[in-house]
């Protein structure tokens, strides 16, 4: 076995060799990347789709967790609590299933268009 001289080009992955090897001969690169930018805003609006109302059922799954454990183990506390701590974390967890059906039912009614019509 012998060592490379240093002379010698190693293939890379940007060569011209390795576009051929990989199909991409076809396509130039900055429309790759107004490609991979334009998915990335659509990504972007997508995950900020319905953020408040996931947001409130998460904050409505704390505040059910703290009544709940506070009723349960705090002395003077009515024993209700842990029903209404059990009803407030389903609350929450009703609104991150709404925000996540709402944000599925707008993402098929507005698909990714990679020709820019989003």
């Amino acid at each position: 076995m012998t060592a490379p001289s240093f002379g010698a080009r190693a293939s890379s992955p940007h060569s011209p060799d390795s576009a051929e090897k990989s199909g991409l001969e076809g396509r130039a690169p900055n429309r790759e990347a107004a490609d991979l930018a334009r998915k990335s805003a659509y990504i972007d609006s997508v995950r900020a789709l319905y953020r408040g109302t996931r947001n409130a059922g998460f904050v409505a799954c704390l505040l059910g967790t703290l009544i709940l454990v506070g009723s349960r183990y705090m002395a003077g506390v009515p024993g209700w609590g842990v029903y209404l701590g059990a009803a407030v974390i389903a609350v929450g967890w009703a609104l991150f299933v709404v925000s996540v059906f709402k944000r599925a039912a707008w993402v098929r009614a507005h698909p990714f268009d990679a020709n820019g019509r989003t």
